[in-house]
């Protein structure tokens, strides 16, 4: 069952290619939405969007949270590079923007993809061990990159975070 956001969020997907999807049937379990960009299949891979969210005190740090994600990659049979990544600062939700090239093997057939990731952390303005982190993910290959990245930046436009985080009243972000 796809995982509940711990705060209010919205967004639009970038343009009427790209519809969200079941993120049980994409085995996407722990996203809180996916969408797929199905006016480019190229070659068997459609692009996805993921948005991922949870809240906690012991959260890993920023850094922490992005090796990770280029290490999943890996711990799933993918070869993962780490291309470019960039930190972020501020006050109330530093963030991470990496961009990571993958060899992966799906269903037997081989693709060369990029993934850009933005990971943000939201910080409780009144107790600061308490986090949202967020992550926000676009795979695609290679070649699809020039239109799906700007496509991605838009996207990432378009996101409105707020409120109070679902099941602690007391938490404002």
């Amino acid at each position: 069952m796809a995982s509940a956001f711990p705060i209010p969020i919205e967004f639009d997907l970038p343009n009427t290619h790209w519809r969200g999807a079941d993120p049980d049937s994409l085995e996407q379990a722990d996203a809180f939405a996916v969408a797929l960009r199905w006016g480019s299949v190229a070659d068997g891979f459609v692009p996805i969007l993921t948005v991922r969210g949870t809240y906690g005190v012991d959260l890993p740090s920023l850094e922490d949270a992005a090796d990770s994600s280029v290490e999943s990659l890996r711990s799933n049979g993918a070869s993962a590079d780490l291309i470019k990544r960039t930190r972020v600062e501020s006050e109330q939700m530093p963030a991470i923007v990496q961009l990571t090239e993958v060899d992966a093997r799906i269903d037997g057939s081989r693709f060369d993809l990029y993934q850009a990731q933005v990971i943000e952390t939201l910080i409780d303005s009144t107790d600061r061990r308490k986090r949202v982190m967020l992550s926000f993910t676009v795979t695609c290959k290679y070649g699809q990159f020039a239109v799906v990245g700007p496509e991605f930046e838009s996207f990432m436009g378009s996101v409105v975070l707020g409120g109070r985080i679902s099941g602690h009243d007391d938490i404002q972000v």
